[in-house]
């Protein structure tokens, strides 16, 4: 299946399940109290794959009843990142489940030199690597817990639609190997999301 034709379904299906989120919704007789919701929420997050990398920081603002609007920065894998998106809760409190859909975009680094595993050598060599910017549309689901008066904390997984199957060349004149293949295939942006993050609203 093709990449565009992945990406239709998966924004296919997160709409399917707005839809669904919606109509539970309306059948809702008594909201809680939704008081304690602030204006706009800032923080910290750590991860893989996540909109913040391993270390970064983030907002999140409300939008229209449980649907809130996103957006971080951080450093990961893959050099420096930034990514927003949209957030539908299931409740209006914008604590508990949660699911997500967003895009973030790594952007890479050039000339960057490490040592790997190369063919013919039985010692790691020096490989200088040109690691493109590429983005994934991340698909996750969060569950947020509420943290102090009007902060919360949020951990959450899902899935990172890469952009690109390999967004990296070797510019000297080494083969990589198996294993070290298989190391900046992990590395690259995409495949499986972990991450949590600490928030505190305004």
């Amino acid at each position: 299946m093709q990449l565009i034709e992945r990406l239709i379904i998966s924004v296919l299906i997160f709409i399917l399940i707005f839809t669904v989120i919606e109509i539970k919704g309306q059948e809702i007789i008594d909201e809680p109290d939704t008081s304690n919701i602030s204006f706009l929420y800032m923080g910290m997050g750590f991860g893989f794959n996540n909109y913040e990398g391993l270390i970064g920081a983030g907002f999140e603002m409300p939008f229209f009843r449980r649907i809130s609007v996103f957006g971080s920065g951080g450093l990961g894998s893959w050099g420096y990142k930034a990514g927003g998106g949209l957030c539908v809760y299931l409740k209006r409190t914008l604590l508990g489940s949660a699911f997500n859909l967003g895009y973030s975009h790594s952007f890479g680094e050039k000339g960057f030199a490490t040592e790997m595993e190369v063919t013919g050598s039985q010692v790691p060599e020096d490989v200088i690597l040109d690691m493109y910017a590429t983005g994934t549309l991340n698909f996750c689901y969060s569950y947020s817990w509420p943290l102090g008066n009007k902060g919360k904390f949020s951990l959450g997984g899902g899935y990172a639609l890469p952009r690109e199957k390999k967004p990296y060349k070797v510019m000297n004149d080494v083969e990589l190997t198996d294993s070290s293949e298989f190391m900046m295939n992990f590395l690259s942006p995409g495949g499986p999301v972990i991450y949590f993050k600490f928030m505190f609203g305004l």
